[in-house]
């Protein structure tokens, strides 16, 4: 089981075990448990018989069988709903499995290796999630810190991820100016390691059009850029027609508590205390007061408007 904030890498991880382990010349498949209609997740992960349910036109193989002898990697697995958890637990405890609309059943030899970013205890309370399938996925857990409690990687992820586009996009930027680099070692990294990748792949883009030889800092987005504005008045950044810094400024804090309510399942307590604020009231306050001066930003933050409203 791997544990960690949406963004953290999980996959990542998930691949780097099977790729390590004696599986790896075997099948490495991949399913996102939340991405998947719970009425199509059974078929996609058991596969289905000819005319099984309206629509099944041909016989079909699931994840489980396309991955035999390899791995499948369980993405999101706080989605799966009961039942497939109960056909998933019967894969893990007697190796086998049954396609839909058929009696016949299947061994299969795979790894499971699920990731989540729900608090799974608070699930099981709730009886939301199976126990018996809790422990028997918990047996080796692996927690992933957020990026920002692992600053000292930025710098690696950083050239790991330029050397990387570098090469399957034939960009001449390798490198990274110093201050670049510092303002991203500074940054809180709402979005974790999926935002870095994309941060990175924005600079370079970006860098190689200004004909730069490496990623300088005014190559970075601004909202990664905001918080140097303020502290270095000699930073080189083109700024749009009719910028307003204040309303900047509040679309980027209104961004970071759309962040935390997403993160924290729309917990007001929990968002606070991931944005390092003393109560919820000062949160509260500060959201409604941007609201009423930017009227126009409601629509821009939908889920921060929903919590907090407008009056």
């Amino acid at each position: 089981m791997i544990r960690g904030e949406s963004g953290t890498g999980k996959e990542l991880v998930a691949q780097s075990i099977h790729d390590l382990s004696p599986r790896s010349q075997k099948p490495f498949v991949t399913v996102n448990c939340a991405a998947i209609p719970d009425n199509l997740l059974e078929s996609e992960l058991f596969g289905h018989e000819k005319g099984a349910f309206t629509g099944a036109d041909s016989t079909r193989r699931g994840k489980f069988e396309e991955a035999s002898g390899g791995s499948v990697f369980l993405d999101e697995i706080g989605d799966m709903s009961l039942s497939t958890q109960a056909k998933l637990l019967r894969v893990l405890q007697n190796k086998e499995i049954y396609r839909l609309g058929s009696n016949d059943k299947i061994t299969v030899d795979v790894r499971i290796i699920a990731a989540t970013h729900q608090p799974l205890e608070t699930m099981l309370e709730k009886r939301e999630f199976r126990e018996d399938l809790y422990y028997r996925l918990k047996g080796v857990q692996i927690n992933l810190p957020s990026l920002r409690e692992r600053r000292q990687d930025i710098s690696l992820l950083t050239d790991h991820f330029l050397e990387l586009f570098s090469r399957n996009k034939q960009n001449k930027i390798e490198s990274i100016s110093n201050d670049a680099m510092n303002t991203l070692i500074a940054y809180v990294w709402p979005g974790n390691v999926r935002e870095l990748q994309r941060v990175l792949e924005a600079a370079m883009i970006f860098a190689d059009s200004q004909d730069h030889e490496q990623i300088e800092l005014e190559d970075l987005p601004t909202d990664i850029l905001a918080p140097n504005i303020l502290q270095k008045k000699k930073v080189p950044v083109s700024l749009p027609e009719n910028f307003k810094l204040l309303e900047h400024l509040a679309r980027i804090e209104l961004s970071y508590v759309e962040e935390a309510l997403r993160l924290s399942e729309g917990k007001k307590t929990e968002a606070w205390k991931l944005l390092g604020l003393n109560d919820r009231f000062s949160l509260t306050r500060r959201v409604k007061a941007i609201f009423k001066k930017y009227p126009g930003m409601e629509e821009n933050f939908r889920l921060v408007k929903k919590l907090f409203g407008t009056k």
